[in-house]
């Protein structure tokens, strides 16, 4: 398995994305337990609203496949995703 950068570009309504951020972040959560996700969580700027996550997985396209059930996804609050290998270089993840 190698790791991978996910982004995630929510355009969904904010109330949508309140409503099901719970579920979103359950999800996440038993993603992270089953050790398939090192790490998750929201920019903190003022760009567009968006997510990375750093999902192991053996391709890229399984990493998106992990995330289809995600909630914010399946209520169309995630408008955009892409992913992109990745490999860490300096520091660690785990």
């Amino acid at each position: 398995m190698s790791l991978h950068a996910v982004t995630y570009v929510y355009g969904g309504s904010a109330d949508a994305l309140a409503e099901h951020r719970p579920a979103h972040r359950q999800f996440l959560n038993e993603l992270e337990v089953a050790g398939l996700l090192l790490a998750a969580g929201p920019y903190d700027d003022d760009a567009p609203a968006g997510a990375l996550l750093i999902i192991e997985a053996d391709s890229p396209e399984q990493a998106l496949e992990l995330l289809d059930p995600d909630p914010l996804l399946v209520e169309e609050v995630i408008t955009e995703r892409a992913v992109r290998p990745w490999k860490v270089t300096v520091g660690r993840v785990r």
